[in-house]
């Protein structure tokens, strides 16, 4: 019996550690970068990550948010006021360096088993501490996303949709009904999630046996080379037709 369900192609597959290679390189090179040329050829190099990874959903909401991030971006061009300019554009182009880590973080967590996460940053002799941090914080996510999902569900059979018109109208209400609720599930989701952990022996002093040996594949090693030449080599490209380089 397979207990981790059906397996993926190569790039879903890929190695945690590897995985969290990728996603630090192309977040920082991202973020950094001054180029509105390289912003997007990296984006284009996230788009094929994510589509490669079959995240079609996922990609298409990213895809239509960068392209309304620009089209806002372009339209301020047009403003007057040179000050309310300056300022409406660097807010534009702060949310679009920020957008990166949500883009990787949806395509590094949405295939990753929580387990094998884990027994990667134990091959890797990372903290414990830490270890049990992010097992929990992976866990913490998705079920808190659940809650809410339960949280809005009920509050339509009620009558009280969680939706604009709600928000606008009745703000008090729609905030006590929603959102205390899910403040409360939180907590006690953190504790849950906590005790959980500890019944797994995460704070075991002792090496765990991991169901899946997981170890580095000469596919994982090629990906991650491949990935990190394009992203290295685009923008030493970039600098050398700009003149910036020797």
């Amino acid at each position: 019996m397979n207990l981790y369900g059906e397996k993926g192609n190569f790039i879903e597959e890929l190695d945690p550690r590897m995985k969290l290679l990728i996603v630090i390189l192309i977040t920082v090179m991202t973020f950094i970068t001054e180029s509105t040329v390289l912003f997007m050829y990296y984006y284009a190099l996230i788009f094929v990550l994510i589509f490669t990874s079959k995240l079609y959903k996922s990609g298409g909401r990213l895809l239509l948010f960068i392209s309304v991030l620009f089209i806002l971006q372009l339209l301020g061009q047009n403003i007057q006021n040179k000050g309310f300019r300056d300022s409406y554009i660097a807010i534009v182009i702060l949310i679009q360096r920020l957008s990166v880590f949500v883009a990787m973080g949806v395509w590094a967590s949405s295939k990753m088993k929580v387990g094998t996460f884990v027994t990667a940053l134990e091959n890797m002799r990372v903290p414990k501490g830490m270890t049990i941090t992010t097992a929990v914080v992976l866990r913490y996510i998705p079920t808190v996303k659940q809650e809410f999902y339960y949280i809005r569900s009920t509050m339509e059979l009620r009558g009280i949709g969680l939706n604009f018109k709600n928000i606008i109208l009745h703000p008090i209400k729609t905030f006590e009904y929603s959102f205390v609720p899910l403040i409360i599930r939180c907590m006690t989701i953190a504790d849950e999630l906590s005790a959980s952990a500890m019944t797994r022996g995460l704070d075991l002093d002792t090496k765990r046996i991991p169901i899946i040996d997981v170890k580095i594949k000469a596919v994982d090693v090629v990906v991650t080379v491949a990935v990190v030449f394009l992203v290295v080599g685009g923008m030493i490209a970039y600098k050398k037709l700009n003149g910036e380089l020797l």
